[in-house]
C-alpha cells in the first residue's frame, strides 16, 4: 500500500497453490549470492503483513498473512502450511475484522497450540483466532482498541504467565494494552500515550529490570517512543528518540552483542534504516542511518549469513511510477554497524518481511508480503555459513527444558562449553559438548524454571583462540495447564480427535458422552507425561451425528468441552 507524508495504511478450508514469477538479486556486496531467486505464492487480496511459525505442530514453519483487501473482498488472514523443503502447500483463509493489517502468533489460551491475533484498522479492534493445533483456526473474537490500530505485538506484560496484547493506534496516538487471562480472552483496553501516529509496536526489556517495555515507531514526527513497563501491565510516560523521516516500523534486538537491546526503524520517507544502540537503561546512546531501497516499510532482525552476528532485512515498498520493489539485506559486523545494502527482487510493493528456516537447512529464509501483487515472495537462503564463527541455529523450548543447536563450519569434532545466565545474574558454565561431523553442536538444558528467561552462549577453542556466540535470550513458557481442544474442524466429519494438554505425568482419563449422558468412548492416559498430545476415537465411525460432551480429568481436577459430529 502506498503512503504519503500525511497518511499510512501501517475458518473454512481451501486447497490452492499458485507458483508465480522469479527475479534475481542485484549484485554488488558480499550478500549478493545469499538468496536464491524468489518464488511467489498467491496470498489473497492485498496482503500487508506476514508472520512465520509452526501452526500445525509438525515442526515445519508455516506462513500467515493479514490481507488488507481494499482492492478486493478480503478481511481475512491466509494460512499456508509449510512442506519442509521451502515450499508451501495447503492454503487456508479465515475471517477477521475489517481491514486487517497486522498479525502475531502466540498461545493465548495456554493449551500448547498457537493462536492468531490480528489488528483491524477500521473497526478499531483486535481479533483473536484460537488455533486447533493442525493449522486450522476457530471463529474470531473481537476486542476494542484505540483508533486505527496498525500493529499488534504479543507478550506477558504483567508477569502472570498469560500472554497479553499491545496495539499501536495510528489516529489516537496511543498504544492499547489488553491483558490476557489465559483462556484466549482479553480484558478491556488501557491506553498509553505515544508520539504522533504510531505505526508499529515491539515488546522487549530495554532497561534490564525483568519487566517488558514497549517501543513504537511514530510515523508522524520522525521519532520513536520508549514506554518503560512497571511489571503490572501499566507503562510510564513515553521517552522520545529521533530516527529518519516517516518511520513505518521498529524492530528490537541485541545488534552489538553487549547484552543490551538495540532498535532499528524502517524510514519510509528518507529511504534509510536507523540503527540505535541501547544503553541498558531504557534509552539509546547513538543513531546511525544506512541506505535502503525505495520507501522502506518494514525491518526485521536475524542472522542471515550464519556468522553469529545480527543482520537486517528491509522490505522496500516502492510503487508507482518505479515499482522498484525489493528487500534490502544489510549484513551486521557484530559491533552495531552494518555493511552496504544488497537488494533482492520481490513481488510488487512488499510491505513486510519475515525470517524463518523454511527448508530445515539451519539458515534463515525470507518471506515478503506483496501488497499490490496479492502474493508473498519466498527467498530461500543458499549462502554457505561463515567458517569458525558460531551461530545458534535452533532453539526448541518447552516448560521443562530447552534444546539448543549451534553451527560452526570449522568446528567439526571440536569441544565446546555452554554458558547460561538468568536475568540480573552472571554467566555460569552448564556443561561441555562436542560438535558432530557436520559442525552441529546440541545441548539439552533440563534445569529450567517455567516462565523464566535465560541467556545462552557457546564458547569453542579453535587454533588456540576462543570463539563465542552472541548472547541469545530464551523465554521458557509457563507450565502446562489442563486443556482440551478439538484436533481438527468442529464439527468433525471423518475424524473425531481431541487435543489434550496435561500439566503433570499422573494418570488422566479422557471420556466422551452423548446427549443422553451415556459414555461412548474413553481413554486412560497412564503416565503419559506433561505436555500436549492428540487422542483419536476411531470408534466414532459408529456414533450418531450430534453434540458430544468431552471430559478430561487428572489430579482431582476436571474440565469439559462440547464437540459436534456430522455426516
Amino acid at each position: 500500500m502506498q503512503m504519503s507524508g500525511s497518511s499510512l495504511r501501517s475458518s473454512s478450508r481451501v486447497v490452492l497453490l499458485l507458483a508465480l514469477g522469479m527475479a534475481a538479486a542485484v549484485p554488488g556486496s558480499a550478500a549478493a549470492q545469499l538468496f536464491a531467486p524468489r518464488v511467489d505464492y498467491f496470498a489473497g487480496a492485498n496482503p500487508i503483513f506476514v508472520a512465520i511459525g509452526d501452526l500445525n505442530g509438525d515442526h515445519r514453519p508455516d506462513v500467515v498473512t493479514a490481507n488488507l483487501g481494499p482492492n478486493g473482498p478480503s478481511n481475512t488472514v491466509t494460512v499456508m502450511l509449510g512442506v519442509g523443503d521451502g515450499s508451501l502447500g495447503t492454503w487456508l483463509q479465515y475471517q477477521t475484522g475489517n481491514t486487517p493489517c497486522s498479525v502475531a502468533i502466540g498461545d493465548l489460551n495456554r493449551d500448547g497450540v498457537p493462536d492468531l491475533v490480528v489488528a483491524n484498522q477500521l473497526p478499531n479492534t483486535v481479533s483473536v483466532l484460537p488455533g486447533h493445533g493442525d493449522g486450522t483456526f476457530g471463529l474470531k473474537n473481537d476486542f476494542a482498541t484505540g483508533t486505527y490500530p496498525l500493529s499488534v505485538a504479543i507478550g506477558d506484560l504483567n508477569g502472570d504467565g498469560n500472554l497479553d496484547v499491545a496495539a499501536a493506534n495510528y489516529e489516537s496516538n496511543t498504544v492499547s494494552v489488553l491483558l490476557g487471562n489465559g483462556t484466549g480472552s482479553l480484558g478491556s483496553k488501557r491506553d498509553f500515550g505515544t508520539g504522533r501516529n504510531p505505526s508499529s509496536v515491539a515488546i522487549g526489556d530495554l532497561n534490564r529490570d525483568g519487566k517488558p517495555d514497549l517501543v513504537t515507531a511514530d510515523y508522524g514526527q520522525a521519532q520513536g517512543s520508549v514506554l518503560l513497563g512497571n511489571g503490572d501491565g501499566s507503562f510510564r510516560i513515553r521517552t522520545a528518540f529521533f530516527v529518519g523521516s516517516f518511520p513505518a516500523t521498529v524492530a528490537i534486538g541485541d545488534l552489538n552483542g553487549d547484552g543490551k537491546l538495540d532498535a532499528a526503524t524502517a524510514n519510509y520517507g528518507s529511504n534509510t534504516v536507523s540503527v540505535l544502540l541501547g544503553d541498558g537503561n531504557g534509552g539509546f546512546v547513538s543513531k546511525t542511518d544506512y541506505g535502503t531501497g525505495a520507501n522502506p516499510y518494514f525491518v526485521a532482525i536475524g542472522d542471515l549469513d550464519s556468522d553469529g552476528r545480527p543482520d537486517l532485512a528491509v522490505a522496500n515498498a516502492a510503487g508507482f511510477p518505479t515499482y522498484a520493489s525489493s528487500v534490502s539485506v544489510l549484513l551486521g559486523k557484530g559491533n552495531g554497524s552494518f555493511g552496504p545494502k544488497t537488494d533482492f527482487g520481490t513481488g510488487t510493493t512488499p510491505n513486510c518481511v519475515a525470517m524463518g528456516d523454511l527448508n530445515g537447512d539451519f539458515m534463515l529464509d525470507l518471506v515478503t508480503a506483496n501488497y499490490e501483487a496479492h502474493s508473498i515472495s519466498v527467498l530461500l537462503n543458499v549462502g554457505a555459513p561463515t567458517p569458525v564463527v558460531l551461530s545458534l541455529v535452533q532453539a526448541l523450548v518447552r516448560p521443562d527444558g530447552v534444546t539448543l543447536t549451534w553451527y560452526g563450519a570449522a568446528v567439526a569434532g571440536a569441544g565446546a562449553t555452554v554458558f547460561r545466565r538468568a536475568e540480573g545474574s552472571d554467566w555460569s558454565k552448564l556443561g561441555s559438548i562436542t560438535a558432530d561431523g557436520t559442525g552441529l553442536l546440541r545441548f539439552d538444558d533440563v534445569d529450567v524454571q517455567p516462565g523464566r528467561r535465560y541467556g545462552y552462549r557457546l564458547g569453542v577453542t579453535v587454533d588456540g583462540a576462543e570463539e563465542l556466540t552472541s548472547e541469545t535470550w530464551i523465554d521458557v513458557p509457563p507450565g502446562w495447564t489442563l486443556g482440551l481442544a478439538t484436533a481438527g474442524p468442529n464439527p468433525a466429519r471423518d475424524r473425531f480427535a481431541i487435543a489434550v494438554t496435561l500439566p503433570s505425568s499422573g494418570t488422566a482419563r479422557l471420556e466422551v458422552f452423548d446427549s443422553s449422558g451415556r459414555r461412548v468412548g474413553h481413554r486412560e492416559l497412564a503416565s503419559a507425561g506433561a505436555g500436549r498430545r492428540v487422542v483419536a476415537f476411531n470408534e466414532a465411525a459408529g456414533w450418531r451425528p450430534g453434540v458430544y460432551l468431552v471430559r478430561l480429568a487428572q489430579d482431582n481436577r476436571a474440565i469439559t468441552m462440547r464437540a459436534s459430529l456430522i455426516r
